[in-house]
């Protein structure tokens, strides 16, 4: 058993559950995972895995930043909100176009074994973790994906540990996905 791996996953599943909890906390947590599994993952020759844990390490503190702010009474200053059509399209565009700069550059530039799902799972973390940080409802959405299809990009790596940590990140973001849903409707209601 790796105790680095073993170590990050428990960070991650900490962090993700503390982002479902709409906690500033899931970001501070989160960057011990991040910062583990660029290691993990460049030794994996996961590449895009370790762009993509750099990315979230910068995110995590950008997240971690806004979501400490608050207005008065101790209200949050991004609120919990769905995308409009202009942001829907934005983030489809992105994931598009992220997996393929992406795919192109696993590809060609490296010995990278799983290039097409490698990059998948890049362009749409990107986007999801970009919409977290906005309290997107949607990201919830993009993480679901990305875990399902993460637990076969790493059982293929022979990574046991990490796809026990996509199974439970499975489960967080399918609870986090209704329980935003539900946090959403009930600000509606309050606002009415």
């Amino acid at each position: 058993m790796n105790k680095l791996e073993l170590l990050g996953t428990i960070f991650g599943i900490i962090g993700v559950y503390y982002s479902y909890k709409n906690s500033y906390w899931g970001f501070v947590i989160g960057l011990g995972n991040t910062m583990i599994y660029i290691f993990i993952c460049f030794e994996g020759k996961l590449y895009g895995e370790c762009v993509l844990n750099l990315y979230y390490t910068v995110m995590n503190l950008i997240g971690w930043i806004n979501w400490i702010k608050k207005k008065s009474d101790n209200i949050n200053v991004i609120a919990i909100s769905y995308c409009n059509r202009k942001e829907k399209w934005i983030g489809l565009l992105s994931l598009l176009g992220l997996w393929g700069i992406f795919y192109f550059g696993l590809e060609y530039l490296t010995d990278s074994t799983v290039p097409f799902f490698d990059s998948f799972v890049v362009g749409a973390s990107y986007v999801a973790m970009g919409l977290l940080v906005l309290r997107k409802i949607e990201n919830w959405l993009l993480w679901i994906i990305v875990n399902i299809i993460s637990i076969g990009l790493f059982y293929y790596k022979g990574y046991a540990i990490t796809c026990v940590q996509y199974v439970v990140l499975l489960a967080i973001a399918i609870q986090a996905y209704v329980s935003w849903k539900k946090e959403f409707k009930n600000a509606q209601t309050k606002q009415m």
